[in-house]
Formats: structure tokens, sequence, C-alpha cells
């Protein structure tokens, strides 16, 4: 009898010890994988996140504009592209609130339009705005809407058609703050050139426009899809387990979901390089294009930026609206 409960003792002792070498393990475990401490608030609040935006974050903090171009930007017949659906952009795939707002003596409707560095503006600081905003004589007693026409790669003339788009859908606005110069120079040269694909086109268009029906892409994308689906159902099961209490668990889960961030953005790579091999035709570059004078060319840019811009500022004024233009800093 005493060896039986000797030998239980000893049981329940070992296990004290697995367990407890398991939930430590993390602590030594993180700064050698990830170059940084454990912290069990900090994955928590990943898991409390809905999957799309943690995946979101994630990717951003990783390989933002390989993860962002094909796997969460959709064509649109008049901006080029927007996002796909997050649960928190509107109905238009952009970030902010609906575009169409109309004016009223209680409201200031704010446009914010440009790229990326737009974007995170309202993302990173669009709470700081409203504040500095309702400082403002005029302002303070208003509820103050920003609506955003950015998303990252956008460059003019998407920022001119959104803003005739939704006009004509009946939007009015009291403020347009166009933040623009960087893209509009660079990405013609860098994106678009490379493929002969038309400098006024959206970024990347070549990619954008073949999405279709091809057996090696389709196997991309599909093994693409069940990984985000295994990641996202992983990250779900979790969140509702009782195991999430686990520092070894939930340093498992980060360990497996940054490999499976990783297998994400290599397959995102493949289908690039995939679309891009593909045969082009007039869909996917427009009039075909190439230079023979580089300073030509930027010129040519340059003259089409600040036409586009020029055409937001007669438009914004015409109905009303209070412009304003900022070039958009180098951001690389």
């Amino acid at each position: 009898m005493k060896t039986s409960s000797k030998k239980l003792t000893n049981i329940l002792l070992y296990l004290v010890i697995i367990v407890s070498t398991l939930e430590l393990s993390p602590f030594i475990l993180a700064p050698i994988i990830f170059g940084q401490r454990f912290s069990r608030s900090k994955i928590k609040n990943e898991l409390k996140l809905n999957p799309q935006s943690s995946r979101e974050q994630t990717s951003e903090n990783s390989a933002p504009d390989q993860n962002e171009y094909l796997g969460d930007h959709i064509l649109h017949p008049y901006l080029g592209f927007v996002s796909i659906p997050h649960d928190n952009y509107n109905e238009f795939c952009l970030p902010g609130i609906n575009p169409i707002t109309k004016k009223s003596p209680k409201n200031l409707n704010v446009v914010i339009m440009g790229g990326s560095v737009s974007k995170d503006l309202y993302t990173y600081a669009g709470d700081r705005m409203k504040q500095q905003l309702k400082k403002s004589e005029a302002f303070k007693n208003k509820e103050i809407n920003l609506v955003v026409f950015a998303l990252g790669g956008f460059k003019q003339p998407q920022q001119l058609i959104a803003l005739n788009y939704f006009m004509a859908l009946g939007a009015e606005y009291d403020m347009v703050i166009n933040l623009d110069g960087f893209n509009e120079i660079v990405l013609p040269y860098s994106d678009n050139l490379p493929f002969h694909v038309f400098p006024s086109y959206p970024r990347h268009w070549n990619i954008y426009a073949r999405k279709k029906l091809d057996a090696r892409l389709l196997l991309l994308l599909g093994k693409q899809a069940v990984t985000i689906e295994k990641q996202n159902d992983c990250q779900i099961r979790l969140a509702q387990s009782i195991i999430r209490y686990s520092n070894f668990r939930l340093f498992l889960w980060k360990v497996m979901d940054h490999q499976k961030t990783n297998q994400i953005a290599l397959l995102e790579s493949e289908i690039r390089k995939a679309v891009e091999n593909s045969p082009s035709d007039y869909q996917s570059t427009g009039i075909y294009t190439s230079i023979t004078d580089t300073s030509l060319f930027f010129h040519e840019q340059a003259v089409f930026w600040r036409k586009s811009s020029e055409q937001i500022a007669h438009l914004s004024r015409s109905a009303g609206f209070n412009y304003y233009h900022f070039l958009q800093p180098n951001q690389y």
C-alpha cells in the first residue's frame, strides 16, 4: 500500500515538474525564436481579435506589401481595386465610414485621400485629427465624419475618380484633404513600366487583371485559401478553449501561427510569379508602354499627377468643399 502511494506521489511530482517546465519554457524559448520576451497579455490580445484583423496585423509586421496586393485586394470597376471585405471597413471595402455622407449643420464631413500614408494617417491618427478639429470654434459642437479614399498603392487618378464616383452617388463633403506625390512618381516606374503597363493604370494592374482561370494559379490560390482558413480556425478554437490560460499552449499557437503566416507569404510570392510570367494582353497592360528617356518619363508622370490634383481641387471647390493638398513624404 505504501509502495503504491509512493509511486502515485512520484508520478504526481513528475507531472508537476513536467507541467512547470512546459509553462516556464516560453520565457526561455521566445527570445530565441522571436527575438523578444514572451508576453501572455500580448498573445491573448491577438487571440481576441477576429481572425481577419489578426492576420492583417501579423502580415503588416512581416511582409505587408507581399500579402496585401493579391490576398487583400479585389478589382473595382471604377477605383481600380479595393480591399476584400473587413469587419472594420465600410460597404465599399474602404477604411472609414460609408463614403456617401450628406452635409448637415451638425456634421463635418472630411475626406482623406492618398495611398498607404493617408490610410495610416486615418488608422493611427484619425482620433487625434478629430480632437484637433474640435478645438476650432467652428467645429467644436459638430460630429466629425472621416471618409477615406486611400489604400496601400493608390495613386492618381484613383483618388480623383473616387471623389467623382462618390459625388455622383450623392455624397456631400465639407473638407477634402489630398496627401499624394510619392506614389504618383515612383510606382508608374517601379511597378508598371517593367511589365509595359500603361503608367496611369493602378499599380500591379498586370497582376490584378490576370486573376483568371489558370490551373497552376488556381492551385496556388486554393493552397493559400486553405492555409488562411486553417490559421483562422486554429485561432478561434484556442480563443474559445480553456487551455488558452496555458503559457505553453499560447506559445505553441504563436509558433504555429508564425509558420502559417510565412507559408501564406511564400504562396503569395509564388502567385505573383505565376501571374507575372503568364502571357500579357491588352487587358493586363493597356497601351503597351516602354521608354527611352527616363527623365522625360518622370516629367510626364509629374505633369499627370499635377493635372489630377488640379482636377480634384477644381471639383472640390466647385462643389463648395474646402480643399487642402499636401505632398506625401518619402517613407522608403
